[in-house]
C-alpha cells in the first residue's frame, strides 16, 4: 500500500509508526510517543515517553512539534499528521 505524504518529504515512517506499537499499554499513567518533524531534513522522529510530564524539547526551530500519541498508529496516520502540522506552521510563519 503506497502511503500519501501530500507531496512532503517524509524519512522514517515506518519507524516512527513501529514506536507506536509497543509500551502503550501504560498510557493511563501519561505514556505516550512524542512525533516529531525536520523541516530541512524530512526526517519524522519518534519516541517513547514513559511519562505524561516529560518530553524531548529541539533546540532547532527546524524541527516542528507534530503530536503526542497513546495510541497505535499507522504509516499514513502519520504521515497526516505531519501534513498538517507542516501547513499550520506555514501558515504560522506567513503571519508572523
Amino acid at each position: 500500500m503506497k502511503i500519501n505524504t501530500h507531496g512532503i518529504k517524509m524519512v522514517g515512517l515506518k519507524a516512527a509508526a513501529g514506536e507506536t506499537k509497543y509500551n502503550m499499554g501504560t498510557a493511563y499513567h501519561g505514556a505516550h510517543v512524542q512525533i516529531d518533524y525536520d523541516l530541512t531534513t524530512g526526517d519524522v522522529l519518534a519516541q517513547w515517553i514513559g511519562s505524561g510530564d516529560n518530553w524531548i524539547e529541539y533546540h532547532n526551530h527546524e524541527i516542528i512539534g507534530v503530536a503526542k500519541v497513546s495510541h497505535r498508529c499507522t504509516m499514513q496516520e502519520i504521515a497526516d499528521m505531519v501534513t498538517d502540522a507542516v501547513e499550520l506552521h506555514r501558515r504560522a510563519m506567513e503571519k508572523a
